[in-house]
């Protein structure tokens, strides 16, 4: 009896012992898994997602991992929301836009401050939105393709899935231009409305005719 045979025996019988163990440790697991099938646990959302990200449950317990590009383009939006106020605050004392305020009567200039402030205000609003919302939507999207929401390797879609992958470099800049046009787009927007509807008609016709 060689030393080789003697090896060979002594892992046949490790592994044999393993092979035991892990499959008494799987048929506990089985019905441990019986005695709790009938308990849900609830997750997603966004609080849920962000306490998970805070405290580190999301990977730890989810296995969710976020891609640098992700983490990056939110932290540019959040540069976003904190210099949107100053850029609101730099327009509003402006020349151009004391210039055209300082036109009207004193008693008539807080239709022209209040249209402005407010669409500087849901502008800052929108570009909050979309910072808080993008990493949970993220962990929502990863969720559905593992539970199949979401079609995965068995779905017809899954093939226009892998079509253009090269586009995944875009992420970054959409993320950072869609919430700096879309606030933008906000303030001008509703301040526009708004001016629109307190400023008075007397005013417009004047220039109409001049």
């Amino acid at each position: 009896h060689s030393l080789t045979d003697t090896l060979g025996d002594s892992r046949c019988g490790t592994n044999s012992t393993t092979s035991a163990a892990n499959g008494s440790e799987f048929g506990k697991a089985l019905l441990h898994f019986a005695k709790l099938s009938d308990k849900t646990v609830s997750d997603g959302g966004w609080g849920w997602a962000w306490r998970s990200i805070w405290n580190g449950q999301i990977y730890d317990n989810e296995g969710i991992w976020l891609s640098t590009r992700i983490i990056a383009g939110n932290l540019s939006q959040l540069v976003i929301c904190l210099i949107f106020p100053i850029f609101g605050y730099i327009f509003l004392n402006g020349d151009l836009y004391q210039t055209y305020v300082q036109q009207l009567d004193k008693s008539e200039q807080w239709r022209m401050i209040v249209p402005a402030t407010i669409g500087i205000i849901l502008g800052f609003f929108a570009a909050t939105t979309l910072a808080l919302t993008l990493l949970p939507s993220t962990i929502r999207t990863i969720l559905q393709f593992r539970y199949g929401c979401i079609g995965s390797l068995n779905d017809k879609v899954f093939l226009d899935y892998r079509l253009a992958v090269e586009q995944q470099s875009l992420i970054f800049g959409s993320i950072f231009w869609g919430a700096l046009y879309t606030s933008i787009l906000v303030a001008f927007f509703f301040g526009g409305v708004l001016l629109f509807l307190m400023h008075p008609v007397c005013i417009y016709s004047e220039r109409f005719i001049k």
